[in-house]
């Protein structure tokens, strides 16, 4: 079994009765990264049902991406790190110094940002194409299409397979973050139309229909929106505007209805980096208590209701 303590953060669960570590990634699992007091990471794996906990042995973890063989990807530092069900390490790549790495479900190629050059690298490190000017950039959830946004901030999709682009319906300002729906469809992009204030803009492009739609909050967006396996929900940590020195707060939105984003957590501390479960039903994110300054894992429903921890780390 592959469970470790990292440097000095000490994972201890406070799980309801049934939970247990496992040395295999769960089912439909979540996959988490928790920052210690130091700044250094832990990987958690944990199952939507809160049953199976996995703690890998990783100094830092980023850009996580499930593969279609249930393997898990991520960026650690300049590497990116390949690994089994079982938590053992399949293979590693040099980033050279790139951020913003993803890579394809079925682990034959990646993409990785390097001084606003986008680059599609095989894994047998042959580049098998390149962009210039790319400020972000997101690919759907095949890697059949790519999104990303040129330093104009004009949203344009690449067809990987011919080589097409088409340019995105609407005006952004300032975009700094794109996210897929799960199911191709649908573009949520993350902008600041006005410098004058901190507040930023939601839009969800509907890409078949090729309309637009702002989701107009009193909000500072603080991180990538996270879309719900069904495509119907976007959660994101956001702060309120013109509020001094606020925490950020857990806020999902229905598109279907129409309704302002609704605030699922409350606490006295700072909750970020939301990620749903494979059914839907929760959402994981991390608490940072402002009692003791430590990072948690915490599991609440879709509606905000019945939370609890799951991880705690303590620096």
């Amino acid at each position: 079994m592959r469970l470790f303590a990292f440097c000095t953060l000490l994972l201890l669960l406070t799980l309801p009765a049934q939970a247990q570590d496992t040395d295999t990634f769960p089912p439909d699992g979540i996959a988490v990264s928790i920052t210690c007091d130091i700044g250094d990471s832990a990987l958690v794996v944990i199952s939507p049902n809160a049953e199976d906990v996995v703690r890998l042995d990783v100094n830092e973890a980023d850009s996580l991406t499930w593969l279609d063989d249930g393997g898990l990807a991520f960026q650690s530092e300049n590497t990116l790190v390949i690994m089994d069900q079982n938590g053992e390490e399949r293979a590693q790549f040099a980033l050279d110094s790139a951020h913003s790495v993803q890579i394809a479900p079925d682990g034959t190629r990646f993409a990785s940002r390097i001084d606003n050059v986008l680059t599609l690298t095989g894994v047998n490190g042959d580049i098998l194409a390149q962009l210039d000017d790319v400020s972000t950039f997101d690919w759907s959830p095949d890697f059949s299409q790519l999104a990303f946004v040129l330093e104009d901030n004009i949203i344009t999709i690449l067809t990987a397979t011919t080589g097409a682009t088409t340019p995105v319906t609407g005006t952004f300002e300032q975009i700094s973050a794109l996210a897929w729906s799960s199911d191709g469809t649908q573009l949520a992009v993350l902008h600041q139309p006005d410098n004058s204030t901190r507040q930023n803009t939601l839009t969800v492009i509907d890409l078949v229909a090729d309309s637009t739609r702002d989701i107009s909050t009193d909000l500072r967006i603080h991180d990538t929106p996270r879309w719900s396996p069904d495509g119907a929900q976007l959660a994101f940590s956001a702060s309120v505007v013109f509020v001094d020195n606020p925490g950020r707060d857990l806020y999902a939105v229905r598109l279907a209805d129409g309704t302002p984003p609704q605030n699922l957590t409350n606490f006295a501390g700072d909750e970020h980096s939301p990620a749903w479960s494979g059914d839907g039903e929760r959402v994981v994110f991390v608490y940072r208590a402002l009692e003791d300054n430590q990072d948690r894992l915490v599991v609440t429903g879709a509606d905000g209701l019945g939370a609890y921890v799951l991880v705690t780390g303590t620096g």
